[in-house]
């Protein structure tokens, strides 16, 4: 055919790389994208995340616990704070997006971790804050975090 090299041909006349030069290629790449996630500051791993978020929602818990006129139910990582008018405000994690979602009769919002503060992506207004008026709206209820 006229190429020369370890490459081969592949499909119409489209020279492909000598598999162990490709197979060596990925590996570096692989190492590379590990090291520098090791280094990388800010990183979150899905467990720190997952163990951050149990909080958050355990904290959660134990505060809308304490309001008689509310039912709170956590389960499989998604807290449902039932209302007195049966409405529901619902908080669970996103964790491909590394986010605690909330869904309330208001709309929904996003958090996300910024300097140790669970943030609105939109407002940047913090967690407890948000919920707690979220809350008081849907529910006529003042939360005490506790």
């Amino acid at each position: 055919m006229g190429f020369s090299g370890s490459g081969s041909l592949s499909g119409p006349f489209c020279p492909q790389a000598d598999s162990a030069a490709a197979a060596r290629s990925a590996a570096n790449a692989v190492a590379i994208a590990v090291a520098a996630a090791r280094i990388m500051p800010g990183i979150m791993t899905e467990s720190d995340f997952h163990r951050m978020v149990d909080a958050v929602l355990a904290r959660i818990e134990a505060s809308a616990e304490a309001e008689d006129a509310l039912d709170v139910d956590l389960e499989s990582g998604i807290l449902t704070i039932t209302c007195p008018d049966a409405s529901r405000v619902i908080v669970n994690r996103q964790t491909p997006n590394r986010e605690i979602w909330v869904a309330a009769r208001s709309g929904g919002f996003h958090f996300t971790l910024r300097d140790g503060r669970w943030c609105d992506t939109r407002s940047g207004d913090e967690l407890f804050d948000s919920l707690a008026r979220v809350i008081e709206s849907q529910a006529g209820v003042r939360i005490a975090w506790k």
